[in-house]
């Protein structure tokens, strides 16, 4: 059976294989209950508010960091005639922070990446093409033999002639862990960029953040900390949400399903950790098993076979456990203690007037007299 609410392109039932991995790897935009709660709470935190100029949006791997960041730039350019190439400003721009190597963070490559971004559109995602005619603005950047000073100063004079409101940086805990310097002078370096240009940063990242920042008073007065937390069977609701999202994603794969597929949501419940985005890419492996082994019906084999390691979802697990953690808001009996211990009331030692009389005193009204 195909899914009863399918929602991928009537042509793709007669694509081919290619064409309809592609298309459920990146070829469609679900928004689920968790991304619409971090949006509304972003919005809420930052957005809203102009009281901080680094937002850092921290979760679990996989949990669908990516998706929020698509979320954010749909939601910046829908008014932006994408089709107009004299679009002058870019009101929100996209970048990842690369580890070069996959062990050290370059503030050089990091500012020669955004402004060959801007200028050509490249390895960034912009609904947009920013292009003046009769200006160099837009022309390729070149950053050879340039200096990290050089490029700063250019980067933060193209922020202010496209007119940047926000920069969305992925994977931003790679700056913290690996730039070569404490997390704290990295965070001085972005709050400097933000005071210079007037453009404000939202870091997507794992839990990392908050293992490679000292999240002193003063750092996080000045930095908005936020928790995208993956779907937790602790949290009531969170299965039946799951469940939904789950179906939400089987209803993008062209291919047909046995109907067990669809009742299978609390085992993929616990091979995905509750992360969305590590469920996409395990039901992306299963249609891809699925169409090589040229089977036309997806089945729950699919999924075992497809799924990560017990030791890989118990690493995720534990990460998840240990972030939580962190978010985990004490109660107030809790701070009391760490205070010294809750004020007891003070008691009323006052003799009750109504009484008029001593304790054990009798009432000569209540005995008869003679």
């Amino acid at each position: 059976m195909w899914h009863p609410n399918a929602k991928f392109p009537e042509g793709l039932k007669s694509a081919s294989d290619t064409e309809k991995i592609d298309y459920f790897k990146s070829g469609f935009f679900m928004r689920h209950d968790a991304v619409n709660c971090a949006y509304d709470h972003l919005q809420e935190l930052f957005f809203d508010s102009s009281e901080k100029d680094v937002v850092l949006v921290q979760g679990p791997t996989g949990v669908g960091k990516t998706c929020l960041s698509e979320y954010l730039m749909r939601e910046a350019y829908k008014n932006v005639d994408v089709m107009n190439e004299q679009v002058n400003e870019l009101p929100m721009i996209y970048v990842e922070a690369d580890v070069l190597g996959g062990s050290k963070f370059s503030w050089k490559d990091f500012y020669s990446e955004l402004l060959n971004a801007m200028g050509e559109l490249q390895n960034i995602k912009i609904y947009g093409h920013p292009k003046i005619e009769g200006s160099n603005i837009g022309r390729k950047y070149l950053s050879q033999n340039r200096n990290e000073i050089s490029l700063k100063r250019d980067f933060l004079s193209r922020i202010r002639d496209y007119g940047v409101k926000y920069i969305i940086v992925d994977e931003v805990q790679h700056i913290f862990k690996y730039g070569g310097q404490s997390g704290e002078k990295n965070m001085d370096i972005l709050k400097g960029i933000s005071n210079r240009s007037g453009c404000r940063f939202v870091g997507l990242g794992t839990y990392e953040i908050s293992f490679s920042l000292d999240m002193s008073d003063q750092l996080a007065r000045r930095v908005g900390i936020m928790d995208y937390p993956a779907y937790s069977i602790r949290r009531p609701g969170d299965v039946a949400k799951f469940s939904s999202a789950y179906s939400g994603l089987l209803a993008y794969m062209p291919i047909m399903m046995e109907p067990s597929l669809i009742k299978n949501a609390k085992a993929v419940f616990m091979g995905s950790c509750g992360c969305i985005g590590i469920l996409k890419e395990w039901l992306g492996r299963a249609l891809n098993l699925a169409l090589k082994d040229k089977d036309k019906v997806l089945t729950v084999k699919h999924l075992d076979k497809t799924r990560l390691k017990n030791s890989q979802i118990k690493t995720i697990a534990e990460a998840i456990r240990e972030g939580e953690a962190f978010f985990r808001q004490p109660g107030d009996d809790e701070i009391w203690d760490i205070l010294g211990g809750k004020p007891e009331k003070k008691r009323n030692n006052k003799p009750n007037s109504s009484r008029g009389k001593n304790p054990g005193q009798r009432s000569p009204t209540r005995d008869k007299v003679g």
